[in-house]
């Protein structure tokens, strides 16, 4: 998605409100607030009673920019104050993955930032809990900065990351539609599964089920989309896929199955394993 987040750090603050609508009327589908405590960086800016006195001049969403020490003790403040969109810093929280959890819990979208130094590998792991990256460019803090130009390969880095995910979930998924209409072996697809969980248990007979099914081609798959990320624990989450499956028999006729549906996977020793799925209507 391309939006537009201008930081109103710059703005004019004796006329905060009129320029807020100047956003408005110039397409911003973002309000990007930076708030800073003068410790995580050198600078301070404003905090829940602006946010507060201006969340009534737009309906835009609030992109809150959090560049303070353990962010997780002023969660439900932010809140309180309009935020719609959190971001916090990787290199600010003690326990980033708890910090995410509060930001879901108060019904918020959650982001995380990266410094220019700091490794993109850092928020590997929680990057299917959160709704946007933030990769800063300039080192945070003051406004005005030159680009620091190595930051452009971990914007890359950071897409490479998501798009391998979804990569992932995209073959299971292909696995699992050749499975369920005869093409392929539970063999090919049992690795992907949790052994013992009910999804295990009901995939495992479906090669039975379906034996009669005589397809004449591998089956085609086509407008498949990985979205609607939920997190749960550390070592849960759940995601939406949907796609149009694609079936040639060898009556010569075919046919086409719109599919949406919902996996849950869980962690079982480093490994992420589909423990149930669900099919959507």
């Amino acid at each position: 998605m391309n939006c537009l987040s201008p930081s109103i750090l710059s703005a004019d603050f004796a006329n905060l409100g009129e320029q807020i609508q100047i956003l408005d009327q110039a397409g911003a589908g973002y309000v990007h607030i930076d708030v800073m405590d003068g410790s995580f960086v050198p600078s301070i800016s404003f905090g829940f009673p602006i946010m507060q006195s201006i969340r009534g001049c737009t309906e835009r969403m609030f992109d809150v920019h959090v560049m303070i020490e353990e962010p997780i003790r002023y969660i439900a403040e932010f809140a309180k104050a309009g935020a719609d969109i959190i971001t916090v810093h990787a290199e600010a929280c003690k326990h980033l993955d708890r910090t995410i959890e509060v930001i879901k819990e108060q019904g918020l979208l959650a982001g995380v930032a990266l410094n220019p130094a700091t490794p993109v590998e850092m928020i590997r792991h929680v990057l299917p809990k959160v709704d946007m990256v933030l990769i800063m460019t300039v080192n945070p803090g003051l406004g005005g900065q030159r680009l620091i130009p190595y930051t452009i390969d971990k914007i890359r880095e950071v897409k490479k990351l998501i798009e391998e995910q979804e990569s992932r979930i995209k073959e299971i998924t292909e696995i699992y539609g050749k499975y369920v209409v005869n093409y392929e072996s539970f063999a090919k697809l049992s690795p992907y599964i949790l052994p013992g969980s009910y999804a295990y248990s009901y995939l495992s007979r479906i090669s039975r089920t379906n034996i009669w099914l005589e397809v004449s081609r591998e089956p085609a798959f086509s407008d498949m989309k990985v979205y609607n990320y939920q997190s749960y624990t550390k070592d849960c989450f759940s995601c939406e896929v949907s796609f149009n499956l694609q079936v040639s028999y060898n009556s010569g006729s075919f046919k086409d199955y719109p599919t949406h549906m919902e996996y849950i996977f869980v962690k079982r020793s480093g490994k992420w394993y589909i423990a149930d799925m669900v099919m959507l209507k």
